[in-house]
């Protein structure tokens, strides 16, 4: 066989695909992937999972009528998550819940409902559409396909910002409680979250440290969004850019998956803001996955490419994330990891104005 090395690989008749040898199995199934995010995508979207009793299941025509669907589309659609292991057959041709099914239904406490819609959007798969000509030409994928950044594309879309947002919170709250606990808050009075979105982890940061006056700083669109919704009761809001200035002096200034959303120099215009606003002294950290080496943290070294054809932005290792720092004017403070994959990393604002390089 062209390219073999190693003699023919032992054939696996049970893989999925009959009679296909391991490796392109696997190199298959990776290959599908797209469809497999589109699935869960829409079993969001069409409330699937919010439809089956969460203790029990339902018939495919019971589903269909509650989700106005299609009997027989949605019975192959049910078929090809169950082989995912989202919903799982049962007798009679009918459907039961499975832990990961569940985490889409609206009402778990874990819900990643508006995550699957996010990432299975034809806004983020235009992203990954241009991923060829991103990696050819080192320029993000959306605007060259929509022909503006994608915060400007959301600030007119309403449905797709407020679906955005929510998948964004979503993610935010898995880790919220983790960073509040790692976080040592010292004698600060003051914490401003930077792009914090609907607050998720400055709300576990003043439950506990209640003593600390709380802000959450984000655009306008998003902070609007958010007073028409969830209770604000125990922090401020703030309206502004983070990439344009910072108006909000604080003891710490938390970034939470904020900077990873920036190409270098957008993400030392942000620190250098929040540098700007600050007194000698605070504290800005960063919240965000540190990618190592070796074969471990797969997801991360997924979103970076994600990131880098959607905003420009990227995953960073330690050394990277210590050389923007340094490039805002900030003193490296170093890195504390958590007990999720999140790692709080930290700069302190310096006496002298800080000089960006």
């Amino acid at each position: 066989m062209p390219g073999s090395t190693a003699g023919e690989l032992p054939a696996v008749p049970d893989g999925p695909f009959s009679g296909a040898h391991p490796v392109q199995n696997a190199v298959q199934m990776l290959s599908l992937g797209m469809w497999t995010s589109r699935m869960l995508q829409t079993a969001a979207e069409l409330g699937i999972a919010d439809a089956m009793p969460a203790d029990g299941g339902a018939s495919v025509a019971e589903l269909a009528e509650l989700t106005g669907t299609n009997p027989d589309a949605l019975g192959r659609l049910l078929r090809g998550l169950s082989a995912s292991g989202i919903f799982a057959p049962a007798e009679e041709g009918r459907y039961v819940h499975t832990e990961r099914s569940l985490v889409l239904r609206e009402d778990h406490p874990q819900t990643l409902h508006y995550w699957a819609r996010v990432y299975g959007s034809h806004w983020m798969w235009a992203s990954c559409a241009g991923m060829t000509e991103a990696v050819r030409t080192g320029r993000a994928a959306f605007p060259a396909e929509f022909h503006r950044p994608v915060w400007a594309y959301l600030e007119n879309e309403p449905a797709q910002q407020w679906v955005f947002q929510q998948g964004m919170a979503e993610f935010t709250r898995l880790h919220a409680q983790s960073l509040a606990d790692a976080l040592e808050v010292g004698d600060a009075r003051t914490v401003a979250d930077i792009g914090g979105g609907q607050g998720s982890v400055l709300r576990a940061v003043l439950h506990r440290h209640p003593h600390l006056d709380g802000v959450l700083f984000e655009n306008k669109s998003v902070l609007d969004a958010l007073r028409g919704g969830r209770s604000t009761v125990g922090f401020r809001l703030v309206a502004g850019d983070a990439s344009e200035a910072v108006d909000c002096p604080a003891d710490i200034y938390l970034l939470g998956h904020f900077v990873h959303l920036f190409e270098d120099d957008g993400a030392v215009r942000v620190l250098a803001n929040c540098a700007a606003a600050a007194p000698p002294g605070a504290r800005i950290i960063a919240m965000e996955r540190v990618i190592a080496d070796g074969p471990k943290d797969t997801f991360g070294k997924v979103v970076d490419l994600l990131m880098f054809c959607y905003s420009g932005g990227r995953e960073r290792t330690e050394d990277e994330y210590h050389a923007l720092f340094e490039r805002a004017g900030l003193t490296w403070a170093g890195i504390t990891p958590t007990a999720s994959d999140m790692s709080l990393i930290e700069g302190i604002v310096r006496a002298e104005p800080p000089t960006v390089s």
